[in-house]
């Protein structure tokens, strides 16, 4: 059940909306984002643009912003750190790839998700207002409780082999 805060409702406003769903891994992100995917041309018809810059990239995209993230870099796992090493030259374009895909919509409100911004540290998170300040942004964070996360990466993993 979702519990709505009263005091966080406010008139409707002119200024455009971006809602940035974050979740630690095997918490359904994925399936949100697809279900996002999936949706983006209904969610048009609703004023609501999901960028997609193909899968993962915008979980890419914010990479760019960990990996100059101090805090960011000693709280994620290694293997996503040494992954980022590994494509760090990617990282910049992809960033600006995203800020010109949302640039270039009109859509009332935006929404992105991407997993690894679990990891954001206070320098992601200004940099993420500053270049998004034209916006009031909303977070919504999935979790999933640890005992059933074993069960769900033990599926996984022998789905993937």
């Amino acid at each position: 059940m979702v519990k709505q805060d009263s005091s966080l409702s406010h008139a409707p406003s002119s200024r455009r909306e971006m809602v940035i769903h974050v979740g630690l891994m095997k918490s359904g992100t994925t399936s949100v984002q697809d279900a996002l995917r999936f949706n983006a041309a209904y969610l048009r018809r609703g004023d609501v643009h999901f960028p997609d810059l193909g899968q993962n990239n915008q979980m890419l995209s914010f990479a760019y912003l960990l990996s100059n993230d101090p805090i960011a870099l000693e709280m994620m796992p290694d293997g996503l750190h040494r992954h980022l090493l590994e494509i760090e030259n990617k990282l910049p374009s992809l960033w600006r790839d995203l800020i010109a895909d949302i640039s270039a919509d009109s859509a009332q409100t935006v929404v992105l998700s991407a997993e690894n911004l679990i990891y954001a540290g206070p320098k992601t998170i200004k940099t993420i207002l500053e270049t998004f300040g034209q916006f009031s942004i909303k977070g919504v964070v999935t979790h999933r409780l640890p005992s059933q996360m074993v069960p769900s990466n033990y599926q996984q993993q022998g789905r993937i082999g």
